[in-house]
């Protein structure tokens, strides 16, 4: 059967999940659409989650329902809903050869989710089957290594309620070794909330440790000999947790996260490089209250952050704050049609150079329940690359879903 009839019968509902999963990732031609008054093209949400770009023309985009394949103005789209699938995070490896992609799988009402990893392989992306991989557990971030040794952090959960509730009940810190997926021993009060893999060879990992009374403190170890060594961190609020961290290919590493002096504060955005220990970079009073929700770097000197409100009913607007030659310069984030400024969180960004870079964001107050951004930074300026478009070769296509 050929590749584009398998697809509509899967589409249609004929295939089983087994057949769904076996299947790499089909990718398909896309097009923009600039015109308002097209239809949008699906009914419902869609999310951006994440992002990994291997040159300033060519990266991948994944989230909810979708994942796209962006080469210059080419953009390919395979959907996921089809194969339950919902992804979280992507890394490519340091040279580009290779890739790595996770989420969780959907089984139905009631019913755990599995986790799932995808691998970028012979220029196909494949499901990546494991028995380390199990129910109640969503792949949060992953870390890919030229060699193979790539790196999942999971989240666990308990099983579904009646109503179909779970909650989250620590979390499993996963690593490929000779094809297979095993399960990396860590402290029990690690809460991994990121991972990154350096140019020296070294695998970071990043989170908060919990006591019995809901106070957090921030960690961040690397592997060291085969096992997990925690790094020194300056001095924090008793409250704290690094939600980020990024490698740069040039070496070091920059962490994000937040401390407050209260379990129910705000707090402050903490922001720390490694080169041989870890400093913290101040940010400008006005912004340090703000939440950051997205982290980049070029290099432990040029580093980006993405920020808004504390709180999603504060109507300010979305900014990049962005720290080079040890100044800070506020940049601003694209004005959406009909001149709207707040509304979205970036959930992602990446810097492939110095003078390029590309961003992901949600939209809660657009059409649709949720809508997924793409913003990329060119010449100085934030540009919204995707306000209206259709993701099919004929516009109208999954006007009643995907």
């Amino acid at each position: 059967m050929k590749p584009a009839a398998t697809l509509l019968i899967c589409l249609l509902g004929g295939c089983t999940m087994a057949e769904r999963s076996a299947a790499p990732l089909e990718f398909h031609r896309a097009h923009w659409v600039e015109a308002t008054q097209h239809l949008e093209p699906i009914c419902g949400d869609f999310m951006f989650q994440a992002l990994a770009f291997a040159s300033p023309h060519e990266g991948w985009v994944v989230g909810n329902r979708f994942a796209l394949h962006l080469q210059g103005d080419d953009i390919r789209v395979a959907f996921l809903r089809p194969r339950e699938l919902w992804l979280w995070a992507i890394d490519l490896s340091s040279d580009g050869t290779s890739g790595i992609a996770g989420g969780f799988r959907r089984q139905g009402w009631r019913q755990p989710d599995v986790g799932a990893v995808l691998r970028h392989r012979d220029a196909a992306w494949h499901l990546d089957p494991t028995e380390a991989l199990r129910e109640s557990q969503w792949i949060m971030s992953v870390a890919a290594d030229p060699q193979g040794a790539d790196w999942a952090a999971a989240a666990l959960f308990s099983p579904p309620s009646p109503e179909g509730v779970s909650s989250p009940v620590g979390n499993a810190l996963l690593q490929r070794r000779d094809g297979r997926w095993v399960a990396d021993a860590v402290p029990p009060d690690w809460r991994i909330n990121a991972l990154c893999n350096s140019s020296s060879a070294s695998t970071w990992v990043v989170g908060a440790i919990a006591d019995d009374n809901r106070w957090l403190t921030a960690f961040a170890a690397r592997r060291q000999g085969g096992g997990w060594e925690a790094t020194s961190l300056p001095a924090l609020a008793a409250s704290s947790v690094l939600s980020h961290v990024t490698c740069p290919h040039g070496g070091g590493v920059v962490a994000l996260g937040h401390a407050a002096a209260h379990v129910e504060d705000g707090g402050e955005i903490v922001l720390l490089r490694w080169t041989d220990r870890w400093e913290r970079i101040p940010l400008p009073a006005k912004f340090a209250a703000n939440r950051a929700s997205a982290l980049a770097a070029v290099s432990t000197d040029d580093v980006w952050l993405a920020v808004s409100c504390i709180l999603p009913e504060d109507r300010c607007r979305p900014r990049f704050l962005h720290w080079a030659g040890g100044a800070w310069r506020a940049i601003d984030a694209p004005t959406l049609p009909a001149g709207r400024r707040d509304g979205y969180t970036v959930s992602d960004m990446q810097f492939v150079s110095a003078d390029e870079g590309w961003a992901i964001a949600n939209d809660y107050d657009g059409p649709g329940l949720v809508r997924g951004l793409l913003f990329h930074y060119r010449d100085g300026v934030w540009r919204n690359r995707n306000w209206d478009w259709h993701f099919w070769d004929q516009p109208g296509f999954g006007l009643f879903g995907d």
